[in-house]
C-alpha cells in the first residue's frame, strides 16, 4: 500500500525482467482502498513479467481496481508462465468473465494458491472455477488452496462447485465462507464421501441448516478426510449439533472444529460429551457464543477429566456456570 500507480509498476516490473533472485512480489492493498492503483497500465506491465519471469513464485496485487480487462492481461501473461504458484488477486472486481479468463490459462501453469475472494464472481464464476478443474485439465489439478470467500456464490455456484470436490486429486484447503448457499452445501458435503485428500474446509455464515448440516454428518461418519472444519455462524437447530457430534464418533481424522455462534444448545453439549469418550483424535474444539446453559457444563467436564485428549475447548459466551467453567479450564491446563 504505497501508491505506487501505474507508472511505478512499470519500472518495477522493468527492473525484475532479468532479476533471477526475488520471489515473492506483493503489491497488494488495504480491501477497498486500492492504495497501489496497478490499473491497466500496470496489469500490462505484469502480464509481460510473468510471460518471462521464471523465479517469481509468489504474486499478491489484492485490492488494486484490476477489474476485468486487467484480470486478462494478467491472465494473458499466466498463460506462459511455469514459475508462478501463489497469485492473490482478491478484491479486484474481476466478476464472473474474469473467472472465466482465469479459468482457460490456470489448465496450462501451475498455480497451488488461487485467491479470488470479494471479487463478486457469482455462480457463474463458480462455474468456470470448477471448469479448471475437470479431469485432463493438469493445470487445475496442481490448485492446492482455492479461496472463494464474500464472492456471492448461491446455491447453483455450489454445486457446480460439488464435482470439483468430489473429484479433485489435488486440492487440500477450500474457502467458502460468506457465500449464502444454502441446499447447495448439501451437495457440496455429500461430495465429501468420495474424496479423502480435502483437509480443510471453511464454510463460516453459508446458510448451513438443519439438511446441509445431517449431510455432512453422514460425511464425517463416513470417513472424509477433513482434518481442520469450520461451520461458524451458521445458525442450526439442536438435531443437527447432535448429528454432527455422534457422527464424529465414529470419525478418525477431524482434529479441528470451529462451531462457534450456531445457536447450538444443551442436546448439542450433551453429545459432545459422548463423543469425547470415544474419539481421540477431535483435539481442538470451539463452541463459543452457543447456547449451552446449567448443569451441562458439569458433563462436560466429566468428560473432559475422564478423557484428557481435548486439548483446546472454547465455551466462552454461554451460559455455563463459572465454577464449570474454571473446572474446564484447569482441566484444559
Amino acid at each position: 500500500s504505497n501508491d505506487i500507480g501505474p507508472d511505478g509498476i512499470v519500472a518495477l516490473c522493468d527492473a525484475l525482467r532479468g532479476n533471477v533472485t526475488l520471489t515473492s512480489l506483493d503489491l497488494g492493498g488495504i480491501r477497498g482502498i486500492n492504495r497501489n492503483h496497478v490499473g491497466g497500465r500496470g496489469a500490462e506491465a505484469l502480464g509481460n513479467l510473468l510471460a518471462t519471469n521464471a523465479v517469481l513464485h509468489s504474486l499478491d496485487v489484492s485490492s488494486n481496481g484490476l477489474g476485468l480487462e486487467g484480470c486478462g492481461l494478467v491472465a494473458a501473461g499466466l498463460q506462459q508462465n511455469h514459475a508462478l504458484r501463489r497469485l492473490y488477486l482478491a478484491s479486484n472486481n474481476i466478476g464472473p468473465d474474469g473467472c472465466r479468463l482465469l479459468a482457460s490459462v490456470v489448465q496450462d501453469c501451475r498455480l497451488e494458491l488461487l485467491d479470488l475472494r470479494r471479487n463478486s464472481i457469482g455462480d457463474v464464476g463458480a462455474a468456470h472455477v470448477a471448469a479448471a478443474f475437470k479431469p485432463g485439465t493438469d493445470g487445475g489439478e496442481a490448485i492446492v488452496t482455492l479461496m472463494l470467500e464474500h464472492n456471492e456464490i448461491r446455491e447453483a455456484g455450489a454445486r457446480a462447485l460439488a464435482p470439483t470436490v468430489r473429484t479433485s486429486q489435488s486440492l487440500r484447503h477450500l474457502y467458502l465462507s460468506h457465500n449464502n448457499m444454502g441446499p447447495g452445501l448439501a451437495v457440496v458435503f455429500e461430495a465429501l464421501r468420495d474424496n479423502r485428500k480435502l483437509q480443510s474446509l471453511h464454510a463460516v455464515q453459508t446458510g448451513i441448516q438443519e439438511a446441509e448440516a445431517k449431510a455432512l454428518a453422514k460425511s464425517l461418519e463416513g470417513g472424509s478426510g477433513l482434518e481442520h472444519l469450520d461451520i461458524s455462524r451458521n445458525r442450526m437447530p439442536d438435531s443437527a449439533g447432535v448429528a454432527l457430534f455422534k457422527a464424529l464418533t465414529h470419525n478418525g481424522r477431524l482434529q479441528h472444529l470451529n462451531a462457534a455462534g450456531c445457536s447450538l444448545g444443551n442436546e448439542t453439549a450433551t453429545a459432545l460429551a459422548s463423543m469425547m469418550r470415544y474419539n481421540k483424535d477431535l483435539t481442538s474444539i470451539s463452541l463459543k457464543q452457543n447456547l449451552f446453559s446449567g448443569a451441562v457444563g458439569d458433563v462436560i467436564l466429566e468428560e473432559l477429566k475422564a478423557h484428557p485428549h481435548v486439548r483446546s475447548l472454547d465455551l466462552a459466551y454461554n451460559d455455563i456456570p463459572y465454577l464449570s467453567q474454571t473446572g474446564i479450564h484447569a482441566a484444559l491446563a
